[in-house]
């Protein structure tokens, strides 16, 4: 069995830190570490962990976004960073110990950040779709100033379900259409996108893009927000050609129609 590197004893050079988020001293709370990345995409990439194992094919929880956005909220005063989840066989996951990945915008905002706001609705408390050739689900995060930890694990866990019951419906009809198997929610594979202002959600449909001549680009959450990554040049400039809309759209599903489903009119 492949050893877990999220596990303890944890590599030295890599631990930052750990410790407990409860609702409330009633509650046993979930317990997190912080750990440097060894394979990092980009210096001071690190990851927030489930102490104990937890799979990564398990939605967020509402402890688990708090734990999130006050880590971005608590960089952000010096640099603004992103955190990113992928969930599942399609979602460009390379480890099953649920976690969570950060890594700095050194412009302070991402790729996606002007097309989010360009498209968002004038009722930023609702959940949206953008006009783009796959299905995306995000919604403005807007908290109350000093929440508790409780209040915040709700608001943010209110936010996650409504973009998650939107992703849920949307499947089970494209699956009635095609008639695929049921849909089975242990077999979801997604990305999530979270900043301080948005979290984006994006179910796949497939996990890599496959370039001319046969090599396979593997599309992770990044790519969704205007950053993919490839190993090769040659992958580079394949990329550049076939435009990056259209890779993305090859590995997610099809966008939400109007007429739909009863809450289409309000998303789109």
């Amino acid at each position: 069995m492949p050893t877990d590197p999220f596990a303890p004893p944890y590599v030295e050079d890599l631990f930052v830190a750990e410790g407990t988020l409860k609702e409330s001293d009633a509650d046993g709370g979930e317990q997190f570490v912080v750990l440097l990345n060894k394979f990092c995409v980009t210096p001071r990439h690190f990851l927030l962990v489930t102490k104990d194992f937890v799979p990564q094919t398990s939605p967020l929880t509402p402890l688990e976004l708090h734990a999130a956005f006050s880590i971005l909220k608590q960089l952000g005063t010096r640099e603004k960073h992103l955190a990113f989840f992928n969930c599942g066989s399609k979602s460009g996951a390379s480890q099953p110990h649920k976690h969570i990945q950060f890594i700095p915008l050194s412009n302070g905002v991402a790729p996606f950040d002007a097309f989010i706001a360009a498209h968002k609705p004038e009722k930023s408390n609702s959940p949206f779709q953008m006009p783009l050739p796959y299905a995306n689900f995000t919604c403005m995060l807007t908290p109350p100033p000093n929440s508790s930890i409780s209040d915040l694990a709700g608001y943010l866990g209110g936010n996650w379900l409504a973009l998650f019951d939107l992703m849920i419906d949307h499947l089970r009809r494209l699956t009635m259409e095609s008639d695929g198997p049921p849909l089975r929610l242990s077999a979801l594979s997604y990305n999530v996108i979270i900043t301080e202002s948005y979290i984006h959600l994006v179910p796949r449909f497939k996990e890599s893009f496959t370039l001319e001549g046969g090599e396979e680009v593997s599309i992770n959450s990044l790519g969704f927000a205007g950053m993919v990554l490839t190993k090769t040049q040659f992958a580079l400039e394949s990329l550049k050609k076939t435009s990056v809309l259209a890779t993305l759209k090859e590995v997610g599903y099809s966008p939400v129609v109007a007429g739909e489903m009863p809450e289409a009119e309000e998303i789109l």
